[in-house]
């Protein structure tokens, strides 16, 4: 649990061990480490759609969006 809170958070997404237990008791098996990487994938593009969103209202070419790297493991 502790580690995939450290995940979460060195990616910078919001989450805690409520989400995290969560997460895990809504599927029936446990969790590969594939299907981990795919959910904190998913959050780190939606994340990323909202910053990039908030970026582009600005008008200044500095504010434009970046894509923000992902590296999990």
């Amino acid at each position: 649990m502790d580690e995939i809170l450290t995940t979460a958070r060195d990616h910078e997404m919001e989450g805690n061990e409520d989400d995290i237990e969560e997460l895990i008791m809504g599927h029936e098996d446990e969790l590969t480490i594939e299907e981990l990487q795919e959910i904190l994938n998913e959050e780190h593009q939606e994340t990323q759609r909202n910053v990039c969103l908030l970026l582009n209202k600005r008008k200044t070419k500095e504010d434009q969006c970046r894509h923000l790297p992902l590296k999990i493991f």
